[in-house]
């Protein structure tokens, strides 16, 4: 079967090519969303453009709302062009070029990369069936310079991928790395935001000090209180996870994943419901 193109776009030209002088290559002086497009159309735009442009303020990289759309848009028509109707959709804006160190020009013109990945392998195998996950050795670093920042300085992040690799080249099941900060308590996965229940409640870990504000995270929350769920939004050490009866990770690519097992220090916790991420999913679909 042959593979989707992967395309890529630099400030509205079909490239793959990048300066080397490009401050994101350099310093990782940028930031990015990863989106899916879904039957031709991009998934949940509007939140994600909310928080890239909240992360530009963060960052004072100064760059349109309708300079990002109307790439967005050419991009869109090329994807188009080539049949492309569902992919992994990677938005990335950096400074730009200039400067030796790190103090940036004053001059720096934003560059605005959009590319097209195909999606995961097995994608709907696992909302359906659930993964395992282990804990990463990898921690975060607490409290992070700009908490739910999605900015290009993702190595905490790259390292804990290595282990998840390893993992799952001996458990095809186990998808995703759990990773705690410094002080042991539960934070995100390496690519997700990470829930648990119990019966009647709802439990997320705070991303005030260090973590991802992801979009799927805020779409269940907002859902948990249309619902009238109970929810908590705290600290929690990971080996108290087995307090809890199920778990589940999301994304705007894979939706909602249903965890079975969580490997904890050589210990197998296992979660015998999906009942809250079954009810999300049908809500989702």
């Amino acid at each position: 079967m042959q593979m989707p193109k992967q395309l890529t776009q630099v400030d509205g030209m079909m490239t793959d090519q990048l300066p080397t002088s490009d401050r994101g290559l350099m310093y990782g002086d940028g930031l990015f969303e990863t989106m899916r497009l879904q039957a031709g159309q991009y998934s949940h735009l509007e939140q994600h453009l909310q928080r890239l442009l909240a992360g530009c303020r963060q960052l004072s990289i100064t760059v349109s709302p309708e300079t990002i759309e109307s790439q967005l848009q050419s991009f869109l028509s090329e994807l188009q062009h080539q049949a492309l109707d569902n992919a992994v959709i990677k938005l990335i804006i950096t400074r730009g070029s200039g400067g030796r160190g790190y103090q940036p020009p004053a001059d720096a013109k934003p560059r605005i990369i959009l590319q097209s990945h195909p999606l995961p392998a097995r994608l709907s195998h696992y909302q359906q069936h659930g993964i395992t996950c282990i804990t990463a050795r990898q921690t975060v670093a607490s409290p992070a310079v700009l908490p739910g920042v999605k900015h290009l300085n993702r190595l905490e992040q790259v390292l804990a991928s290595i282990e998840l690799q390893q993992a799952s080249q001996r458990h095809e099941d186990t998808q995703e790395a759990l990773m705690v900060d410094t002080a042991g308590r539960l934070l995100e996965g390496t690519r997700s935001n990470v829930f648990l229940a119990n019966e009647d409640s709802l439990f997320t870990p705070s991303i005030a000090e260090a973590g991802i504000a992801g979009i799927m995270r805020q779409l269940v929350l907002t859902l948990a209180e249309q619902r009238g769920w109970s929810l908590v939004v705290g600290q929690l050490p990971v080996t108290q996870i087995q307090g809890f009866q199920e778990m589940f990770v999301c994304n705007s690519i894979i939706g909602i994943w249903p965890v079975n097992c969580v490997s904890v220090g050589g210990q197998e916790i296992l979660f015998p419901q999906h009942r809250f991420a079954r009810e999300i999913q049908q809500v989702l679909a």
